[in-house]
Order: structure tokens, then C-alpha cells, then sequence
């Protein structure tokens, strides 16, 4: 896996109300949620970090099995391509540690989610904060995209349901 740099320019906003309509509580709903929506459609879900990697091992990091319910579900486009609602959700412009896949079930995003902490162990990345997996539909699939705050950026606290204490 290779981990990249995202350069957010402008920040992405969601609607918690919009993912409790379409009844999205976990990532398996999200990955079905996207498959039946329109391209531009988007999901987020943000976990605790500490809840979703267990990070006490010797050997590295790994994913927690099963995971624990997100912190915070939010949509936009998922019934009409467009946005519906005001965007109460918010990941500010900044500088990301960053990831994408197209899983093909929530398994193969918790191996993900298990590459994506082994990986940046590995290569010290400095991130910190939640992990955010963004939910994309384009060109009619589904990508995942995994990301958390570089620590070294000036981007103000998530706006994701998590206080700036746990940032």
C-alpha cells in the first residue's frame, strides 16, 4: 500500500441527516448505500482511532475485528447527486495522510484499515486524529478512501463529531 500525501484545498462537507435516512450505521451499509448511488455521491464515517487500531502490539499495529459502530455517519447525493440539507459535517483544508481503494466488502476495507496503520507505522508517518473513510462514487464504482490528519498541518480541529482533544 502506498500512502499518499492529500493537499486538501478546500474543505468537504456532508449531512449527518442524509446518511440516517438512507439508514447507513455501518460500513457495510456504506459500501451497499454507494453501490446503489449516483457518481458524486459521498459517505463519511470517522472512528476513535484508538477504537478502530489496536496499537499496543509489539509487532505493529492492527485492525480491531470486528469494528466498533463509527463515530459519525454523513452523506451528500445519495438520492439526488447533489447535496440535501445543510452540511453539519466538516473536514477542514489541510494536509492528509491518505489512501484509496475499491473494496469490494467491508472485510476487505478492515484489511485495508489494517494496511493503511501497519503502513504508516512502518514508515513513521506523523499523523494523528481520527481515521476518516470517505466513501466515493465515480465513474459508476465505489472508492474508499482512507485518511488522517498529518501532524504537521495548520488545518483547524475536524468538524467530525470528535472534540479537538481527541485530534
Amino acid at each position: 500500500m502506498d500512502l499518499l500525501t492529500l493537499n486538501l484545498r478546500a474543505p468537504l462537507s456532508w449531512n449527518q441527516a442524509e446518511a440516517a435516512r438512507a439508514g447507513i450505521r455501518l460500513a457495510a451499509d456504506a459500501l451497499a448505500s454507494a453501490d446503489a448511488a449516483p457518481d458524486s455521491a459521498e459517505i463519511v464515517m470517522t472512528w476513535d482511532w484508538d477504537a478502530v487500531v489496536d496499537s499496543t502490539g509489539d509487532d505493529g499495529p492492527r485492525a480491531k475485528r470486528p469494528a466498533p459502530p463509527p463515530v459519525t455517519v454523513a452523506a451528500k447525493g445519495l438520492l439526488t447527486g447533489g447535496g440535501t440539507g445543510n452540511a453539519d459535517e466538516q473536514l477542514p483544508a489541510g494536509r492528509y495522510l491518505f489512501v484509496q481503494l475499491r473494496p469490494g466488502d467491508a472485510e476487505e476495507l478492515a484489511d485495508a484499515v489494517d494496511s493503511f496503520a501497519r503502513e504508516a507505522w512502518w514508515t513513521r508517518a506523523a499523523a494523528s486524529g481520527p481515521l476518516i473513510v470517505r466513501f466515493v462514487r465515480e465513474d459508476g464504482k465505489t472508492a474508499a478512501q482512507l485518511i488522517r490528519r498529518l501532524a504537521d498541518t495548520t488545518a483547524s480541529p475536524m468538524k467530525l463529531g470528535l472534540t479537538p482533544d481527541a485530534l
